[in-house]
């Protein structure tokens, strides 16, 4: 079987159980979202979260998120209505990435922000850092023929497009392998 069809499967498969579960953003235009940049929210919620109510633009419009253009081709970066604090810091700046969320905020030293928040600094030269910590993972299963997972972590990160600025919050990620 064609690996990537064995890939898209596990995806539909893995998303098809979260797509049902919390949609609380479409009946409350309130989205928590320091639960999602803390890695307080179950992977369905925010899976759900972003493969649904963050596709519409009605409802992006409704709670006053603004995407700005971003030369970044890896991320998606919003403005919010209002600050939010997140980690001690306020920013009215989020980022999404291909896995989670992330709030963008002013920070000068980010090994010491990873410090703090216990994160391991996986990669740090050149003034790129990567930090992360595993928050929660299932124990695969085999679909298909692959082994899929569901895996939490709260990442730290450092990007070119953004100097002077740290990227912190929360990865939802599906595993194979």
């Amino acid at each position: 079987m064609n690996p990537m069809r064995n890939y898209v499967l596990m995806l539909a498969t893995v998303l098809s159980s979260a797509l049902p579960a919390l949609s609380a953003a479409q009946s409350n235009t309130q989205v928590d979202w320091v639960k999602f940049l803390e890695c307080r929210a179950k992977f369905e919620e925010y899976t759900s979260f972003a493969l649904g109510d963050l596709q519409d633009e009605q409802f992006k419009k409704s709670i006053g998120l603004k995407q700005i253009k971003q030369a970044n081709s890896f991320i998606q970066e919003y403005e919010l209505a209002k600050a939010i604090d997140v980690y001690g810091y306020s920013t009215k700046r989020l980022a999404f990435t291909s896995s989670g969320v992330m709030a963008i905020v002013n920070e000068k030293n980010p090994v010491q922000l990873a410090e703090k928040l216990q994160l391991s600094v996986e990669y740090n030269r050149g003034g790129k850092i990567l930090a992360t910590k595993t928050i929660s993972e299932t124990k695969p299963e085999t679909i298909g023929g692959m082994q899929v997972w569901q895996k939490i972590s709260k990442d730290l990160s450092t990007v070119t497009s953004h100097p002077g600025k740290v990227l912190v919050g929360c990865s939802y990620a599906p595993m194979t392998k």
